[in-house]
């Protein structure tokens, strides 16, 4: 029989769900540039003087460039490379 929802996160450790928490978090962040302009682009496009084609195309190139971060960073992740800039590990430290 499935588990549902709530059993699962009733089940779970503080750890797991604070993962969770952090990873929900993290996933809604990562498309809210894209949602925000979506949200503005009316505004953008009479202010700029866009044609819709102008502002597809800057769309466009913004979805492109988010996949091809993706793929470039999982290629980085596969040869064990770090992505992120070197001496740093996310929390603020230096690392050596």
């Amino acid at each position: 029989m499935a588990i549902g929802p709530i059993q699962l996160l009733r089940q779970a450790t503080t750890e797991q769900r604070r993962t969770l928490l952090a990873a929900a978090l993290g996933w809604m962040l990562d498309a809210f540039d894209a949602m925000l302009y979506a949200l503005v682009l009316a505004h953008v496009m009479r202010d700029l003087g866009m044609s819709k084609a102008t502002s597809g195309l800057l769309y466009t190139l913004t979805l492109l460039a988010s996949g091809m971060g993706g793929v470039l960073h999982h290629q980085m992740a596969r040869g064990r490379q770090s992505a992120l800039p070197r001496g740093y590990d996310g929390t603020g430290t230096k690392r050596s």
